[in-house]
């Protein structure tokens, strides 16, 4: 690598975002064309990151697990929470597909998948409850069935919800 090229390089560093800057020092030196590395340490040392290599690379092992860390604790967005209690089914794919380090997540996505739920049951309710008393026709075994199954899985929803809220689930 030339001298103008290794400044160039040297300055691109110095610019660079200080998390990026972290995750290109987390990686190998043999990783990097020659040269490369020793300009990382520089922007690394005019940062304030370290003095010796090593002091810098645990220095950055300890600023990207912070970083990790902050985004593992982070909770859903307003949104995601409105959409995984609009669309119950969404929170279940979010919890299946979200990494295993968003509990955090995952819990409350399945809060809103169960509230989502229980608000769709007791509508369902509502309507077949309405229907049968509007109509004329007597009512039968199977329309009682339906009702009481209904009612059996909103009040069971409602009961998991209250167990949860009264195990301090609600902090999540």
């Amino acid at each position: 690598m030339n001298e103008n090229e290794s400044k160039m390089l040297l300055a691109k560093y110095m610019e660079m975002p200080e998390k990026e800057l972290i995750e290109m020092l987390m990686e190998p030196e043999g990783e990097y064309r020659e040269g490369i590395y020793p300009l990382l340490l520089d922007a690394a040392k005019s940062r304030g990151l370290g003095v010796g290599k090593r002091e810098i690379v645990d220095k950055a092992s300890s600023l990207h697990h912070e970083i990790k860390q902050k985004i593992i604790e982070q909770p859903l967005t307003p949104k995601q929470r409105k959409m995984f209690t609009i669309f119950p089914g969404l929170a279940m794919w979010y919890s299946v597909f979200a990494p295993q380090e968003w509990e955090r997540r995952k819990k409350e996505a399945l809060k809103c998948q169960l509230i989502g739920s229980r608000n769709y049951l007791l509508v369902g309710l509502v309507l077949v409850v309405a229907m049968l008393l509007l109509s004329n026709k007597p009512v039968s075994s199977d329309e009682i069935l339906l009702v009481l199954f209904l009612f059996v899985l909103t009040c069971g929803i409602s009961l998991y919800l209250s167990y949860l809220k009264r195990k301090n689930y609600e902090e999540i």
